[in-house]
């Protein structure tokens, strides 16, 4: 048998068997009564205290009467949140697990199985409901939409078994079925009744938690002094795999270190969560006065302070759009990438207002002149704007 085989169906052999050691937990909770004012956060898997989640937990704690705690795999992130008067429980704690079986409402910024899910959704109450928050307006396609990424994961004969091995076990893909989502916007609402399954009667167009401390951090843009570049590539390859975004696309460390120094410019290296940098890209960097990673749980608490944007296909420029600062695209591997990672929900050269580099050495030549090409591309909204009209904001090419 090919070893691709093999390693795929030990992974789903793994997963059955934890499904059945947690199988008690989903029986016990059958029999606790859910509290109406009891809820439970968590995101990314478990691994960190950040995102929509973390800002709609912050915002319960002081704003309601709801008894809110963060779930999490992390057991420093427990500590430190204790210790600053919140509730927080570890994943796989007896408390914590409790506390999942008698909260009402789940929140949540992922999909995942149980095995890598934001929360332990085998001891949930099944009269819970779950609030699906996500992390982004969707430009790659996400959830039941995902037809290249999903369906790469494991081979058609691996799949039938992991769907039918799953379907013994009510629980296991619990987080696939929301009962609500957050949404943005009419159009993302489409997007994700579609990805998620769910009745767009049960997505609820507000905004995102996240967002609102962009507002309140606004900071003026320093286009004419020192400025601060922030990179940050998309997910890519599986979760935990390493990236390195640069050597492939014309990256000259030193050379480029002097001239971001000589146009007093630094560039900091924000990967996905779910990525790593390569030991090359490690190596490459360590020696740059002016290049830097940045490593930070949250990048929302921060990224107010990043003059440019330079981003591939990450919908983080959505964000960053609130702010009407310039952005940079990096097509680098468009066709690939469109082929062998994600499909996209639309064309990429239509929704993303900025200028394209293709390699680095165009990245480069566009941030030396970002002043004079931000103007091409910068919001402008008329003096007299009539804000029942259905025209008046726009980006101007």
């Amino acid at each position: 048998m090919d070893n691709k085989y093999c390693i795929q169906i030990i992974w789903v052999l793994y997963q059955f068997v934890y499904l059945c050691l947690v199988f008690p937990f989903y029986c016990f909770s059958l029999f606790v009564r859910p509290r109406k004012e009891r809820w439970i956060f968590g995101a990314q898997r478990g691994h960190a205290f950040s995102d929509n989640a973390k800002h709609l937990f912050l915002y319960v704690h002081e704003k309601s009467d709801v008894t809110a705690a963060w779930i999490t795999r992390n057991q420093s992130i427990v500590e430190d949140l204790k210790s600053k008067g919140y509730r927080a429980y570890y994943f796989y704690s007896l408390a914590g697990l409790y506390y999942c079986m008698s909260s009402s409402v789940a929140v949540v910024t992922h999909m995942g199985n149980n095995m890598r899910g934001d929360l332990p959704f085998f001891a949930l109450n099944r009269k819970a409901s779950i609030v699906q928050l996500w992390h982004g307006i969707p430009l790659k396609k996400i959830g039941f939409d995902d037809k290249l990424f999903s369906q790469k994961k494991h081979l058609p004969f691996v799949q039938f078994i992991k769907e039918k091995a799953y379907g013994l076990f009510p629980y296991a893909s619990r987080i696939q079925s929301p009962s609500a989502v957050l949404s943005l916007s009419i159009e993302s609402k489409k997007l994700f009744s579609s990805a998620f399954r769910v009745s767009e009667k049960n997505i609820f167009v507000t905004g995102y938690p996240r967002n609102d401390l962009i507002y309140q951090n606004m900071m003026p843009t320093c286009l004419s002094t020192s400025k601060k570049v922030i990179f940050m590539p998309t997910f890519r390859g599986c979760e935990g795999a390493s990236l390195d975004p640069l050597s492939d696309f014309k990256f000259q460390t030193t050379i480029f270190d002097e001239i971001l120094e000589k146009n007093d410019l630094d560039l900091y290296i924000k990967l996905h969560p779910f990525n790593f940098p390569s030991s090359d890209l490690i190596k490459q960097i360590v020696d740059a006065n002016h290049i830097h990673f940045l490593v930070c749980e949250d990048i929302h608490e921060i990224i107010n302070q990043f003059d440019v944007l330079i981003t591939d296909y990450s919908s983080i420029f959505f964000d960053y759009l609130l702010m009407d600062r310039p952005i940079i695209f990096t097509p680098f591997d468009h066709e690939t990438y469109l082929s062998k990672d994600r499909e996209l929900y639309y064309d990429y050269d239509k929704v993303t207002p900025g200028p394209k580099a293709y390699d680095w050495v165009q990245v480069i030549e566009l941030l030396v002149d970002i002043d004079k090409i931000y103007s091409k591309y910068k919001l402008v909204v008329p003096e007299k704007f009539d804000f029942s009209s259905s025209e008046g904001f726009g980006v101007r090419f």
